[in-house]
């Protein structure tokens, strides 16, 4: 195949009603900068793994990756995260063949890096 490796087939897409873009929006939202960590200008970062249900429900939350300062601060950071993303409306699912399935995504959410409401951004 030009270009490098082959690829495999295409793995279905669940979708954020409204997009990218409108998934980022809510998270800068619905994301709380804790206080503690703002008033220390600690900076940080949680991604968070999750599958979108058949019916378009998260499910399966998980970390899977982080930055911050100590363990603590990755503590309430990955919890405000898993909190945000718990939150989110339904997606609509991925489909298959005309049938809805589940999909792995992924988001990440930054925390003191500027942008949404309480210091955070996406």
């Amino acid at each position: 195949m030009p270009g490098g490796q082959p690829q495999g087939p295409q793995r279905p897409q669940a979708k954020f009603l409204g997009g990218g873009q409108a998934m980022q929006q809510f998270i800068r939202s619905n994301t709380l900068y804790p206080e503690n960590l703002k008033s220390q200008k600690i900076n940080g970062r949680s991604t968070i793994s999750f599958t979108v249900d058949t019916d378009g429900s998260i499910i399966y939350p998980l970390v899977s990756n982080h930055a911050v300062v100590n363990d603590v601060e990755i503590f309430i950071m990955d919890q405000e995260a898993l909190r945000t993303i718990m939150i989110m409306p339904d997606w609509i699912p991925a489909d298959e063949d005309g049938k809805p399935v589940q999909a792995q995504h992924s988001a990440t959410v930054n925390f003191g890096s500027g942008g949404g409401r309480g210091g955070f951004g996406f």
